[in-house]
């Protein structure tokens, strides 16, 4: 899994296995794409504009945004939940989109992780279902602009 180029120099999310060899899982329209992280079920996240599931029977799947223009998913695990960031529809002090960690969960929500008093964070990692719950590792913005690491722990249903 991850990012090569096609025939045509175009960049690709690819999935590589034993029985297969490399397969070009698409993009989602003209742009590049790129996997990042796969479950045991054979589901591929990551990022081509938007943040992107790849399964065997639905291919490219776009997950959308929080409201602004782009967003990358990082990781998924075997429940189907997914994160990653997000751009959301407003702008931070300097005019840049600001951008949220973010928890897909399987029934399809996209849900806002938020930040530590600050404009930006990330998702980077989900552990697997504990009863119900989710840990997400990830950073977050404080208040002051300083990059934070986070552990959010989320209940699900």
């Amino acid at each position: 899994m991850g990012l090569a180029e096609t025939s045509t120099g175009q960049p690709h999310a690819f999935l590589w296995t034993a029985a297969d060899g490399m397969r070009d899982l698409g993009a989602l329209g003209a742009a590049p794409s790129i996997a990042l992280g796969i479950n045991n079920r054979t589901e591929v996240v990551g990022g081509s504009s938007h943040a992107f599931l790849w399964t065997e029977r639905a291919g490219i799947v776009d997950l959308g945004t929080l409201g602004g223009r782009t967003s990358c998913a990082n990781d998924v695990n075997d429940l189907g939940c997914i994160v990653g960031v997000s751009q959301t529809a407003e702008s931070d002090r300097r005019g840049l989109p600001v951008t949220r960690a973010f928890l897909r969960t399987p029934d399809g929500s996209m849900l806002d992780l938020g930040t530590l008093g600050g404009e930006h964070s990330s998702a980077a990692a989900i552990s697997e279902d504990d009863g119900g719950v989710v840990r997400i590792a990830g950073h977050s913005h404080d208040a002051a602009a300083a990059v934070r690491a986070v552990l959010w722990t989320v209940r699900l249903g």
